[in-house]
């Protein structure tokens, strides 16, 4: 993809960790509230969004599911996670976290649907919370 731009969203305190990166083209400093965030973030229009991270407390899968599926409207958004041993325990996972209608892909069935999703606009969230 060589026409690519990188964006990275990042607290203030680890800003300079990133900011010098020749690969990343744009910076985004969280150094204001998640709602002005996700306005900034939205007018960039993105096609792509991947987050690395997932750990800020006040950020959780519920709160951010409910904001992007305000914001982003024209895209389907899908979250790839790791299979739950426990059956029961992942019913439970899901049933809460798709509530606000991000589809849950779990990793190891993520490479059969990739084609499907690549297909049209989305926005994809990789974490590593459980």
């Amino acid at each position: 993809m060589p026409d690519a731009e990188l964006h990275f969203l990042t607290k203030e305190s680890f800003a300079t960790i990133v900011e010098n990166n020749p690969y990343i083209s744009k910076v985004h400093v969280l150094s204001h509230s998640w709602e002005t965030m996700l306005h900034e973030l939205k007018l960039e229009e993105y096609d792509f969004i991947i987050d690395l991270h997932h750990n800020l407390h006040q950020f959780n899968w519920e709160f951010g599911s409910l904001l992007m599926s305000k914001e982003i409207k024209n895209s389907a958004t899908y979250a790839v996670y790791m299979p739950i041993k426990n059956t029961a325990v992942e019913r439970l996972f899901l049933k809460i976290r798709q509530k606000y209608g991000t589809i849950f892909i779990k990793a190891t069935e993520f490479r059969a649907k990739r084609e499907q999703i690549f297909s049209e606009r989305f926005v994809i969230f990789l974490a590593a919370d459980q």
